[in-house]
């Protein structure tokens, strides 16, 4: 045999009594291995454990502040100050006065409890009637102190829209109509709609210049005012903007009876890669006695709900303007009932 083979073999053999010296060291070491591991995983779970309740047990104890007797608004700052936060209950009360303020607390005043914690605060909506008065033949300026002492405050089961003032034979000032009719039973929240009386002798509105004006301006000038616009829709393309007043049959500036119709035409923009649709919205209702406050409402895809148009309106044939996003949904209201619905795509 070589000496290079001698000097392999020589090599081998110390390699295999390495090997197994080590697999010896290995085996007589194997308690004190397990042992290190088991004893690593406790000290593990006692740091965690330590950590969590550290962090469970460092919030600020703060004492919780009396807010009975408070309006909510000034509740819930006062709350604020502390690092509390409001769990709200609304419940009815015998006292008129009470509309709007925290009845009841929960923890206690004085207790002392973690910042970051849940108040539950009990708040008045007002008295509960059972049904509504009769305020026909009424004063308006009368009625309205008496409905704000009834149902003040934004909890309060009836709301109280602005009144419309229409020419009639009863003295000025006196409500003709109500809706809903007086005696009807309150079940849910309600709106009340006032119908009063603007004398035998016609106050003229002064028709404004809405020429030029965007959608959302002549919105506005919709909402403000007591007249009826007609609106034609004008299709353009190209470089021509969409959403403009082109023209106005009655001129700005002229003297008119309430809610006359004036003729409009609006340019209507259809581009497919807008986020938003332009268009008007057409509806044809019944001719009401009375003017009836309108609404049209936008609900966009997350469910945000957007006010576009809310005024009085005679019926008939009905044109709204509406610039709204693509996947949103136009209600129309009469009062509070849905007359007609459409989804922008």
């Amino acid at each position: 045999m070589s000496d290079k083979e001698n000097k392999l073999k020589t090599f081998f053999s110390k390699m295999k009594i390495n090997f197994e010296n080590q697999m010896q060291n290995i085996a007589s070491c194997k308690k004190q291995f397990i042992w290190t591991v088991i004893l690593t995983f406790i000290v593990m779970g006692i740091t965690c454990l330590a950590v969590f309740f550290a962090s469970v047990q460092g919030a600020e104890k703060v004492m919780v502040p009396n807010v009975v007797g408070k309006n909510l608004t000034e509740a819930i700052l006062e709350m604020g100050e502390k690092e509390l936060y409001p769990k709200l209950i609304l419940k009815y009360s015998d006292d008129i006065n009470d509309a709007g303020k925290v009845l009841e607390q929960n923890p206690p005043a004085g207790s002392i409890v973690k910042a970051y914690r849940r108040m539950t605060l009990t708040v008045s909506r007002g008295i509960s009637l059972e049904e509504i008065e009769d305020y026909v033949g009424k004063p308006i300026d009368e009625t309205l102190k008496r409905l704000d002492v009834l149902y003040r405050g934004e909890y309060a089961n009836v709301k109280v829209a602005k009144p419309c003032y229409t020419k009639s034979e009863e003295a000025k000032g006196t409500i003709i109509a109500q809706f809903p009719e007086g005696g009807t039973s309150v079940y849910e929240d309600v709106t009340l709609y006032l119908i009063v009386s603007n004398g035998t002798e016609e106050t003229l509105v002064t028709v404004p210049g809405v020429e030029g004006l965007s959608i959302s301006a002549l919105q506005n000038k919709i909402n403000e005012g007591n007249l009826i616009f007609d609106i034609t829709p004008v299709n353009v393309s190209g470089k021509e903007k969409g959403g403009i007043v082109k023209n106005q049959e009655i001129q700005g500036g002229n003297a008119v009876s309430p809610y006359t119709r004036v003729s409009l035409s609006m340019t209507v923009k259809d581009d497919s890669s807008a986020s938003t649709r332009q268009g008007v919205m057409e509806t044809n209702l019944p001719e009401f006695l009375y003017p009836m406050l309108i609404r049209l409402v936008e609900i966009d895809s997350y469910g945000h709900t957007k006010t576009l148009i809310n005024s009085y309106h005679t019926g008939g044939h009905l044109t709204f303007p509406y610039e709204a996003s693509n996947g949103s949904t136009l209600r129309l209201y009469v009062r509070d009932e849905l007359v007609n619905e459409i989804v922008i795509q």
